[in-house]
């Protein structure tokens, strides 16, 4: 193939790669290599953007382009693919995941990329909603492979050598994130410059200009990136409440705080949006639950619009509620019975809040949306702070599975504690955390050296929690200062499963042979927190107003926590770097910034000391000292990457702890008329008394009990016991040590709850968590009767409760008159005998009237049959190949079979005929019923006055049935293909394959191997209106034909005139606006194969989708090749998965049952009624099923289960063992047989009294 190169450049030695083995290290000259990005379709944005990223990087690296194009790299260059994945790899990507393979004839990096909205590359990769993969291979090669560490925002901040060569390790790799959200909030963002410019404190000079905030800021977007930053969910989440008070303080006050005035109001007009709840009141609970899942006007929201996570948030402020139910939730200690509420541990009441809300939600899921859904209520839950006075672990309360806790615990808290924290709130019930500490809201704009306090903490909440995500507030953007603990948290959540010190060898490594210097100036900061902040912490925390945050605190204190002599220290440290033989270029200008850097610290320290609110400086002294820092930043300002204008603003707020506010004149009157006075801080930790240790759980053992037996507990604490509770039963217990106790499992419990251990230690329940007692299996699922053609695969599945869980043997019983069940073993036919999934591949004729059932057992009781699944099988010479269905508005259905090469109509009446065409004829001739000839029908449509519309794949051409089944040729020259448009037979076609009509008679074709969508008018002329002309292929939204597609095999049109296109080539759903023509891709991404529900265009894959239809706000689609059929919310864009086995590779087969339950094989047609169902030509399968509104699927054709009487009865694949349904009776060809149940249900259609519109359908009636 001929490529076009974006960068041009003469054919070097070759780079090709000596054959090695994995591990080996193998030289690379990169000037020889070329970078290779897929060719076709569309390529996503976050992988253009990880070529760019790739390739400016190789050019910091060798200092020269390096040439980048699609196909091939040119001869003698060594390619790197970049988003193309090797053809040997079909693995399922995990979220986000990177994946890179190093081989002798190339190197491939590539990942589960997904574009999220953005006008621009660089912009949809930036976008959290994005999910980069391919970017993060890059990230991983050119750190791993080619050196490149990124240790802060901007071009500076990128550390590489500059080299000819690499060395390559030959192998594979992989990366995904473990945890589901990584982020560090921005500095740089709006909202945080608004406020910090809102007073007018920030001096002339040290403003940034916008383009120059806009390049700050457009820099930490890209660090974060490149550090992993990232989200492989979208979770919504903040302070829940701030309008409540507008909307329901007039009608509801009895929702709000009993407030220090004995009022249910706001303390102030201003603090409305933050007053707090009353949290004990049901009616509140109820109420978030309720406007989590209704309108105001009482109407329901559609789950896939408001989701399964409700924010039940507190308000941000203090100001609790004082009402006796509030107290009397709260678990005061001996000792505490005279705090103001504001000062009490308020945790238990906001965990039964929480708890209360959660059960709320649930109930009206399950009222409201369970049926509909076919889910269970587990998968909502509720959103909850840890924060302020309920920051502790509860007392009593136990966390509800189904709370997502986001702790904010305090950074200035000695590890011992932090420690604690965890485990109690584990013990408490906390098993699905996120970390969202303020911890680098410290930064006080001097050194602090917190990184490795914050690293162990941030270490032990995984350890203790395995945290599902982060959100650290905020990176304030003060680099060459604390820069190293933004790296570090970074590259933490990047690997949590990595020790500090790897991170710390890594930033420093960045410096070179001075790296043990820089290691000098760091480890030497990082006593002001460790030795001198942390062994004062009590005192700092006791400081009084007007001083609220401790890093307020902190800043009064600064002539205690520095001196002039730290500063000596530390500029000698970088001096003697500086000294010794010359580090590069780029290292020797980092190591100058740092001096730079000190000596604004060491001036910041001067201005704070003469004007903190302690100082006994005069004014000339307090002025000069903030003159010279004010003069030093503006000299400097370009120099240092500071955020600036935060800074500026800190030391505002901070008291304007450096002056600056009283040197520029704009000093609020009076702000420093009083000045504090503090004591000295002492040189070593005083001794704090606690209380005792509470008991901790680590394991059972064993993990399931009967009642009346004894598990062993294993943890610590176990002393001055008081009882152990089971659930709620008091339970025998005999201690062993502090360490160990056995306890007897009472009678009466639940299956699963809590057990507690409960201690004099002045705590009263001391430590709690999960236990199961053993359970045998139950709850069988019940098996369905199945229909299967013969040689086709029917698929099994078991499930069972129990604990512990069960194990599943599959047997057969082959006879009716049989006595004896067979077990069954793998081999032959059978795959998956023992498991919970029973394959039986190549069904047989002969197996007719088999039954299959499964047995569960867990070592708990009996064993458990379930009921028996009665097979029956088609003869093989009785299956249609079924490709394409419609329905009219009378209640007929049509089938088109291009392997009998007819259409049959199974009428409303329940009779079933050939409608046109003769069984195993092919042809193309036009006439009257079976007189006519069809060559692979691939499409239908019914027309506002009720004729048939057919597409002729291999004839090239567009047929029309009358109602008297008259065929003639609407467009197109038989068996000439072409792309040609024009009138009735000079038209012409390419395979087509799809067709529609649109309420004005208008006829819409998915020209297939035209890769055009074509429009007949009523007068029988064909015009393009998407796609090339000439038939180019491709993915690219557009208007008309700019357009480009790859093999559109379904189409479908809206009453709106809208036109959807199922762009099989490219795995993508098209819509056509009508009249403009312009095409957009509302769903999947093109050339991104795969499966996945979600958002449409941001999550959402596909395999191959062929048949869609469209019914109002949603489109139902035939996903072909995952054997799936799902729908598109057209308001929402999420797409949902609603009959077929959803999982990370196809499941092809035969199975009833409903929803997801059940299995496909290839489904390629769809068709609506009136009645909400949907039909499916379950092509592979060779047999018509309908999905009911509640999600019921039913195998309607061939002959449906039936008795061997024949009797009245259900026919379809329910559950019963004894069959039931006609026996026939349809005056229809041998191949097909009508049911009563579809007489039944065709007769619904025109009874008004019976007919609910579930699904109604978008069709001309």
């Amino acid at each position: 193939m001929k490529i076009k190169w974006i960068a041009a450049m003469p054919v070097l030695a070759a780079g090709m790669l000596m054959a090695s083995a994995a591990g080996d290290a193998v030289p690379l000259d990169i000037s020889a290599c070329a970078i290779v990005k897929p060719s076709g379709g569309k390529v996503p944005k976050v992988v253009e953007y990880a070529v760019e990223e790739l390739r400016s990087h190789l050019q910091l690296i060798v200092g020269m382009d390096i040439p980048v194009g699609t196909g091939t790299a040119p001869s003698g260059m060594f390619p790197i693919y970049v988003g193309i994945r090797p053809a040997d790899d079909g693995a399922v990507f995990l979220p986000e995941e990177a994946r890179w393979r190093i081989a002798a004839d190339g190197v491939w990096l590539y990942g589960e990329d997904k574009d999220a909205s953005g006008a621009t590359a660089q912009e949809v990769a930036l976008n959290n909603d994005s999910r980069p993969g391919t970017l993060f291979a890059v990230y991983e090669f050119l750190e791993k492979q080619a050196g490149v560490t990124w240790i802060e925002p901007g071009a500076a901040g990128i550390s590489y050598a500059s080299k000819t060569a690499l060395t390559l390790e030959i192998g594979n790799g992989a990366w995904s994130p473990k945890l589901i959200q990584r982020k560090i909030r921005l500095a740089y963002k709006s909202d945080m410059r608004d406020m910090a410019r809102a007073d007018g404190n920030i001096p002339d000079g040290m403003q940034f200009a916008d383009e120059e905030y806009a390049g700050r800021q457009l820099d930490e977007q890209i660090w974060m990136r490149r550090m992993r930053m990232g989200s492989s969910v979208h979770l919504s989440y903040g302070h829940a409440f701030t309008q409540w008070w507008a909307r329901y303080g007039a009608t509801h006050p009895e929702y709000f705080a009993l407030n220090k005035n004995g009022q249910r109001r706001p303390v102030s007009a201003s603090a409305a949006d933050r007053i707090k709840l009353c949290v004990s009141n049901p009616d509140v609970a109820r109420q978030v639950a309720h406007d989590h899942f209704f309108r105001d006007d009482g109407t329901l929201k559609n789950i896939k619009d408001v989701g399964y996570n409700v924010n039940a948030i507190e308000n941000d402020s203090r100001n609790y509620c004082r009402c006796e139910n509030c107290q009397a939730l709260d678990v005061v200690l001996p000792g505490e019975e005279n705090l103001d509420i504001d000062d009490r541990v308020l945790s238990d009441r906001y965990v039964y809040f929480a708890n209360a809300v959660l059960t709320e939600a649930r109930k009206i899921f399950d009222e409201h949306y369970a049926q509909e859904t076919g889910e269970s209520s587990g998968k909502v839950r509720v959103l909850f702070y840890a924060y302020s006075r309920y920051n502790f672990p509860p007392r009593r309360e136990i966390l509800k599975d189904g709370v997502f806790l986001f702790l904010i615990p305090n950074l200035a808290v000695p590890l011992a504690e932090l420690d604690q924290y965890y485990l109690d709130w584990k013990n408490m019930g906390a098993n699905a955390a996120f970390l969202r500490p303020n911890d680098l809201c410290q930064d006080t704009g001097m050194p602090v050296g917190f990184e490795s306090h914050m690293f162990e903490k941030y270490r032990l909440g995984n350890q203790h929690l395995a945290l599902l995500g982060t959100d650290y507030d905020t990176c304030w953007g003060f680099w060459p200062t604390t820069g190293i603990a933004n790296y570090i948290m970074a590259r933490a959540m990047y690997r949590p499963d990595r020790p500090m010190s790897d991170w710390d060898n890594e930033y420093f490594a960045t410096y070179g042979a001075v790296s043990g210097d820089i290691r000098d100036y760091y480890t030497y900061w990082r006593q002001i927190w460790n030795d001198r902040i942390m062994k004062n912490v009590e005192k700092i925390h006791a400081m009084g107003a007007p001083l609220d945050l401790f890093r307020q605190k902190v800043t009064q204190l600064t002539d205690q926590l520095y001196s002039e002599n730290d500063y000596d220290i530390t500029d000698a440290i970088l001096s003697r770097a500086l000294a010794r033989p010359p580090p590069d270029t780029r290292q020797r200008a980092r190591i100058q910034s740092l001096q730079l850097a000190n000596q604004h610290n060491r001036l910041s320290y001067r201005a704070v000391i003469a004007n903190r609110l302690a100082s006994a400086s005069g004014v000339t002294e307090q002025r000069m000292a903030a003159q010279n820092l004010l003069d030093f930043r503006v000299a400097h300002r370009l120099d240092l990457n500071i955020h600036w204008e935060l800074l500026c603003y800190l030391n505002d707020t901070y008291q304007d702890n450096a002056g600056l506010m009283r040197l520029l004149g704009t000093e609020a009157p009076g702000q420093k008329t009083e000045r504090l006075r503090l004591e000295p801080l002492v040189a070593a930790s005083r001794q704090v008394t606690s209380l005792a240790a509470r008991p901790v759980i680590a394991s059972f053992s064993p993990v399931a009990v009967a009642p009346g037996g004894t598990v062993t507990i294993e943890g610590a604490n176990f002393y001055d016991m008081a009882g152990v509770l089971v659930g709620d039963e008091p339970a025998a217990w005999h201690r062993e040590s502090a360490e160990r106790l056995t306890v007897t499992i009472p009678a009466n419990v639940p299956e699963t709850g809590h057990v507690t251990i409960i201690t004099q230690s002045g705590v009263s329940v001391g430590s709690s968590t999960r236990f199961a007692r053993e359970a045998p299996v139950s709850g069988l699922r019940q098996l369905s009767n199945q229909i299967v053609v013969n040689g086709h695969d029917l698929v099994l599945t078991a499930s069972a409760a129990g604990v512990p869980a069960a194990e599943y043997a599959w047997q057969v019983l082959t006879t009716d008159a049989g006595a004896t069940w067979q077990a069954i073993g793998d081999g032959g036919i059978y795959n998956g005998a023992t498991t919970d999934t029973l394959r039986i591949s190549g069904v047989e004729a002969g197996m007719s009237g088999w039954r299959y059932r499964f047995v569960a057992t867990n070592g708990v009781g009996s064993p458990v049959n379930s009921n028996a699944a009665v097979l029956r099988v088609e003869d093989d010479n009785r299956y249609p190949r079924p490709v394409a269905l419609a329905a009219d508005a009378a209640g007929n259905l049509y089938i088109a079979d291009d392997s009998l090469s007819t259409v049959q109509l199974l009428a409303v009446s329940g009779t079933l005929s050939t409608f046109a065409g003769l069984p195993g004829a092919t042809g193309m001739v036009n006439g009257t019923g079976t007189a006519a000839r069809f060559d692979r029908l691939a499409g239908l449509a019914v027309t506002p006055d009720r004729r048939l519309v057919v597409a002729d794949a291999n004839a090239h051409v567009i047929r029309i049935l009358s109602s008297g089944a008259v065929a003639a040729t609407l467009a197109g020259s038989a068996y000439t293909p072409g792309a040609v448009d024009g009138t009735g037979a000079a038209a012409r076609f390419n395979g087509p394959e799809a067709v529609a009509a649109d309420a004005a008679g208008n006829i819409y074709v998915a020209d297939t191997q035209n890769n055009a969508i074509r429009m007949i008018n009523a007068s029988g002329s064909v015009s393009t209106i998407a796609g090339a002309p000439d038939g180019s292929a491709g993915g690219a939204d557009g208007i008309g034909i700019a357009a480009r597609f790859r093999l559109p095999a379904g189409i479908a049109v809206a009453g709106s005139g809208t036109i959807y296109v199922a762009d099989t080539g490219n795995h993508t759903l098209r819509a056509i606006a009508p009249g403009t023509f312009v095409v957009r891709t509302l769903a999947g991404m093109a050339g991104g194969e795969g499966f996945a529900d979600g958002n449409a265009t941001a999550q959402a894959r596909f395999r191959s989708p062929r048949g869609i239809e469209v019914d109002g706000g949603y489109l139902y689609i035939a996903d072909t090749g995952n054997s799936l059929v799902r729908e598109l919310n057209l308001a929402t864009g999420d797409v949902l998965t609603i009959a077929g086995r959803p999982g990370p590779g196809p499941t092809h087969g035969m199975q009833a049952g409903a929803g997801t339950d059940s299995i496909f094989d290839h489904p390629r047609g769809l068709a609506l009624d009136m009645s909400g169902n949907i039909f499916v030509a379950d092509t592979g399968n060779a047999v018509i099923r309908r999905i009911a509104p509640d999600d019921s699927v039913t195998t309607l054709l061939p002959t449906p289960f039936a008795s061997q009487s024949g009797g009245g009865g259900q026919g379809n694949d329910g559950n019963n063992n004894n069959g039931g349904g006609s026996g026939g009776g349809a005056t229809a060809p041998w191949y097909f047989a009508a049911t009563a149940a579809l007489i039944a249900l065709r007769a619904l259609w025109f009874n008004p009294k019976t007919v609910k519109t579930i699904r109604s359908a978008d069709y001309m009636k």
